[in-house]
């Protein structure tokens, strides 16, 4: 198990500042700026006796204090995820759902959004779904600056079974077959 530290510095490199440090098992995933430029936002992922804890959290650069967004099990399904914070304080994040038609296995990811107070990092509205997709995973949304335009990543995955004889020593394969 590794621990990872979020690190401040120059656009040069220079004055490098570790701002935050994962606990024992988590680790970090995504990282986007507020609108401001006062807090950052991460997502941690914590696997525990329970299960996965995932959540999405920001943290004041001045103050240092952490606060919690937003803590859901599926903001750690599919292919990467992600979210952006738009320049309006609205949070866009993907969830993963089990995909109705595969059952277990495949994950259909949705866009929803949730308002941040950028001021205190806190949740200033409930989540709200803003997408109803399926057949595929969304990975790394972003937006642009007036927050009119989105643009993420559309994944899809795909498994192929192959079957063929096993040469001696089982080394290879022959004639293996789609």
């Amino acid at each position: 198990m590794f621990n990872s530290d979020i690190w401040l510095m120059g656009a040069n490199g220079e004055d490098p500042r570790k701002i935050v440090t994962a606990e024992q098992g988590e680790s970090f995933v995504g990282l986007v700026w507020s609108p401001d430029n006062r807090r950052i936002a991460y997502g941690r992922l914590r696997r525990g006796p329970t299960g996965t804890i995932c959540d999405i959290a920001t943290h004041d650069l001045n103050a240092g204090q952490t606060t919690v967004i937003l803590s859901d099990p599926k903001l750690a399904a599919g292919f990467g995820g992600g979210f952006w914070w738009l320049a309006d304080g609205r949070l866009i994040y993907s969830l993963g759902e089990i995909a109705p038609v595969f059952g277990p296995g495949p994950t259909d990811t949705n866009l929803w959004e949730i308002r941040v107070d950028a001021r205190n990092g806190k949740p200033a509205s409930k989540p709200r779904r803003i997408t109803n997709w399926t057949d595929f995973s969304l990975s790394i949304p972003n937006a642009t600056t007036d927050g009119k335009r989105l643009v993420f990543g559309r994944v899809r995955a795909q498994t192929d079974v192959y079957v063929g004889d096993v040469l001696a020593g089982g080394a290879r394969l022959k004639h293996a077959h789609a």
